[in-house]
């Protein structure tokens, strides 16, 4: 056999080898987040607190990031003080899901003095209209004793869950620090630490009744998009819902227990049970690891390795190092902290700044009509998958009123993966093929844990990064990767690609 089918063949191995790591990446991912959901809602229950708790010391925990109204306000070390003198404070909790209130029904916030009456305004779901409650001065409020009324004045039945949840404070005398906001549950919950035989299974049809709490047991070979669909629609009757593997169910029964067990001790030691510091002190060995790895860039950027070879790997592999950390590592959530905004600057400014080894390329926008020609493809194949998925005679609802805005983030991200990483990994001497197969597998692990998207991604990028590597130009890539995206992310159901989100968002 000649080399060069040897080489060949070689590299399809790679290419399965990569698609069969990146499934089993997000398999993984998604087990290991779901059993950590699990762990932290019962243990807090096990431990007599509560999963559902606000900390207002910052704008994290609400909607906007700030209060709403005639208010003056400012966040503390100790909650959020608002200022005598305010007329009208509003403040939007930020909820990841519905709220269960047939469970967690009773309403507990921590101020520093009396609290006066205010109201609570809540959706049960987003398209229903809101309800509406006048909560007496009371620092812990059972839910379904207060008067609900629609907006129309009329009575209204108790809510049993929330889409929506909004604290009305108005005419303040005095200043009032809110330390937090809890939702705690209206009785005894059971069974805590939850058994093997407690867990029903995933497509269970019947609602289980309070005390009992909403556990469901995945069958372990089930896809991640769809258990996370099944999910969605357990969710819808059971927003506490909680969901794992069948084979994490022990696990989690015993992870339930010994935090259970830990937090007994700490009580009897005198400690606060419920006091987690790690909060606190994390960001100071985050910012220094982050300045430390700014020292290592500048360090790498002015002296780089003699060997030529050596100096093109570390140089192409450090221009997507925090990315991966970040996305690939879970590190993003819904909102993006001053710590995330300045990971991402770094990597932005060093993967921008030239290497004087990196050749100035004249066609690397435009590109050249065959490289029109063969981008084209992307999009062409992605349209044949959503018509091999959908039933037939169906028509996907495509809407691309934001595709030139989306062409310009593809631009950004083809950008990153072809003209640094893959035309700084040339000089390595590796063969254009394997440079292709790298980008192709960073570009897929910077859309982790969303399995479907990881896959699409590393075919499209084996297309994209090849076309970069013979005929250059990134607005063809550009325009076929948002083209591509639009057809996939419409077109195919939720049980194949549940959405576009990546990192945490992907488990929102």
């Amino acid at each position: 056999m000649r080399a060069s089918a040897v080489q060949a063949a070689l590299w399809l191995l790679a290419v399965l080898a990569c698609l069969a790591g990146l499934d089993y990446l997000a398999r993984w991912q998604l087990a290991r987040q779901l059993r950590a959901e699990a762990v932290a809602s019962l243990g807090a229950l096990a431990r007599g607190d509560t999963p559902l708790r606000w900390q207002l010391r910052n704008s994290g925990d609400l909607v906007g990031g700030r209060v709403f109204g005639d208010c003056a306000y400012e966040f503390t070390p100790a909650g959020l003080r608002l200022r005598a003198g305010s007329q009208v404070c509003e403040l939007g909790l930020r909820l990841r899901g519905a709220l269960d209130l047939s469970r967690f029904g009773r309403l507990q916030i921590d101020s520093d003095r009396p609290l006066p009456a205010f109201f609570l305004l809540l959706r049960e779901r987003l398209d229903q209209p809101q309800r509406h409650a006048e909560v007496p001065a009371a620092a812990s409020i059972a839910l379904d004793a207060l008067a609900w009324r629609q907006d129309d004045g009329s009575l209204a039945t108790p809510p049993h869950r929330a889409a929506m949840l909004r604290l009305r404070l108005a005419a303040l005398e005095q200043d009032l620090l809110l330390g937090e906001v809890v939702l705690r549950p209206s009785g005894a919950l059971l069974p805590l630490p939850p058994g093997a035989a407690d867990w029903q299974p995933l497509q269970a049809a019947a609602a289980l009744a309070p005390p009992r709490l909403p556990l469901f047991a995945a069958q372990d070979g089930l896809k991640p998009e769809q258990l996370l669909a099944a999910r969605d629609r357990l969710r819808e009757r059971e927003p506490f819902a909680l969901v794992v593997y069948r084979h994490d169910t022990e696990a989690v029964a015993a992870a339930v227990s010994e935090t259970a067990e830990h937090t007994a001790s700490a009580a009897t030691a005198g400690a606060d049970p419920a006091l987690d510091t790690a909060a606190t002190h994390a960001s100071i060995p985050a910012w220094l690891a982050l300045a430390a790895t700014a020292i290592l860039l500048a360090g790498l950027y002015r002296r780089p390795p003699r060997n030529p070879r050596a100096a093109a790997l570390l140089q192409s592999l450090a221009a997507v190092a925090l990315p991966l950390y970040l996305v690939a590592g879970l590190r993003v959530s819904d909102d993006f902290d001053t710590w995330t905004l300045a990971a991402l600057g770094l990597a932005l400014l060093y993967a921008a700044a030239p290497t004087p080894r990196q050749p100035r390329l004249a066609h690397a926008w435009r590109g050249t009509p065959r490289a029109w020609l063969l981008a084209a493809l992307g999009p062409v194949l992605a349209l044949l998958l959503v018509l091999l998925a959908i039933p037939a005679g169906a028509r996907p609802g495509l809407h691309w009123a934001g595709l030139p805005l989306y062409v310009l983030w593809a631009a950004l991200q083809q950008w990153l993966i072809c003209r640094v990483f893959a035309e700084r990994l040339r000089g390595s001497g590796l063969a254009p093929r394997w440079i292709a197969l790298a980008a192709a597998l960073v570009f897929a692990l910077l859309h982790a844990p969303n399995a479907t998207l990881m896959l699409a991604t590393f075919a499209g990028g084996l297309l994209w990064s090849a076309i970069w590597l013979r005929e250059r130009g990134l607005w063809p890539i550009a325009l076929s990767h948002a083209l591509a995206a639009g057809l996939l992310v419409q077109g195919l159901p939720p049980q194949l690609l549940r959405s576009a989100e990546v990192s945490l968002r992907f488990f929102l």
